[in-house]
């Protein structure tokens, strides 16, 4: 997931969470004063999740991409895909994607940016699609930001999603949502897959569920696919491309051990790392600076941008410079390979406060040596 800026995170939790909030309102000022124009991705990058498409969709596809926000994925997919639709319940999202669509035309004449509501009929987004039903859905977070318990307003809000995307897709095509498979949400995705029509048909021929290994993020994300059935024989559920009995148990019970087998993984991965300790200094423009402020940001485990480069911070100082300014003195246990890209991303985040983000690898530590390191100076502070 795309990482937040410092304004942003503080706008945030200004805000309030938005998981299990469908209100265009939040919405609009989620885009307006979080997001605040840059794209965002939730739970993995575009590159991830098309290559995952086009294992699902045939070239020339007309997709629906629901609750689109302002994700860049369908630009990067325009050269694939035939026809896209993407909708959201944010206006303030959807006049900032067709501005920019504005800026790539005639590349981009294939998508059409539409206000809409899933919670709704979704006729009118196929009305776009000269009235033809979709051959699949794309849904990146989308359920995970409405649904936040398997309470019955999010049951009856799941049902009437799923059951207004089945409305407008043809036998055959898929709904695709990344999701972080909460156990609530495992739930919800079950139970739309034992919904019946009208006629008393099934709404869904199988559910298949798939890990995706993301690298541009620290938690695990998880395909769900809902296949649109002809209405008879009783839905199947795979996981992984097994078939899995034993309902609910049985599909939670997978996804938290393969959950914890990419934690183990990525543990494991990160301990072959060649690690440094390293001393940040970090300048900011005015003597006045709010250092306090500065320094919850860079260690708040929710927003951090040290999170993505796996640091932990180990101590901080300031110290005093000239003319009343100070720098702050943050050291740090790093991979040695990120410091560079680190230092880059919390200058881009901090831009409007801080000049510069240094590093002094004269006294840049191999981390081997750092343990050693830290135990004297802990000793030489107990002995003052």
């Amino acid at each position: 997931m795309s990482a937040l800026s410092s304004h942003s995170a503080a706008a945030q939790a200004k805000l309030g969470d938005p998981s299990g909030n469908s209100n265009a309102s939040y919405w609009d000022a989620w885009f307006t004063d979080v997001s605040s124009g840059a794209s965002f991705e939730w739970y993995c990058s575009s590159a991830e999740i098309l290559a995952i498409m086009k294992e699902l969709f045939q070239p020339g596809a007309v997709l629906l991409h629901a609750g689109t926000g302002n994700s860049e994925l369908m630009f990067d997919a325009v050269d694939w895909y035939g026809k896209a639709v993407c909708m959201d319940v944010s206006s303030v999202a959807i006049e900032e994607m067709n501005a920019k669509k504005a800026l790539k035309l005639p590349s981009c004449s294939n998508i059409t940016f539409a206000l809409g509501d899933v919670l709704d009929t979704l006729l009118p987004l196929r009305d776009l699609n000269s009235g033809v039903d979709f051959d699949g859905v794309v849904d990146k977070g989308l359920m995970d930001a409405m649904m936040s318990s398997f309470d019955p307003i999010y049951q009856s809000n799941s049902d009437k999603l799923f059951t207004n995307a089945n409305q407008v897709m043809k036998v055959g095509a898929s709904y695709l949502c990344v999701s972080l498979a909460e156990e609530h949400l495992v739930r919800l995705y079950l139970r739309a897959l034992y919904m019946k029509d009208e006629g008393n048909g099934w709404m869904w021929s199988s559910l298949n569920i798939k890990p995706i290994s993301s690298k541009s993020g620290s938690l695990r994300p998880f395909v769900f696919v809902l296949e649109k059935g002809t209405g008879a024989g009783e839905p199947t559920v795979k996981f992984d491309g097994c078939h899995v009995e034993g309902g609910f148990d049985a599909v939670n019970g997978m996804v938290e051990e393969s959950r914890k087998s990419y934690m183990q993984r990525a543990e494991k991965e990160q301990a072959g790392k060649p690690m440094s300790l390293v001393t940040l200094e970090i300048k900011p423009y005015e003597a006045e600076f709010d250092f306090d402020s500065l320094l919850s940001r860079l260690t708040d485990p929710s927003s951090s941008p040290l999170k993505a480069f796996d640091t932990t911070v180990k101590s901080h100082e300031l110290v005093p410079l000239a003319f009343g300014v100070k720098k702050l003195e943050l050291t740090v246990i790093t991979p040695t390979e990120c410091v560079d890209d680190m230092c880059e991303d919390i200058l881009e985040k901090e831009e409007d406060d801080v000049q510069s983000v240094d590093v002094d690898w004269t006294r840049a530590v191999p981390v081997m040596d750092a343990g050693r390191l830290l135990k004297s100076v802990v000793a030489e502070n107990q002995s003052k």
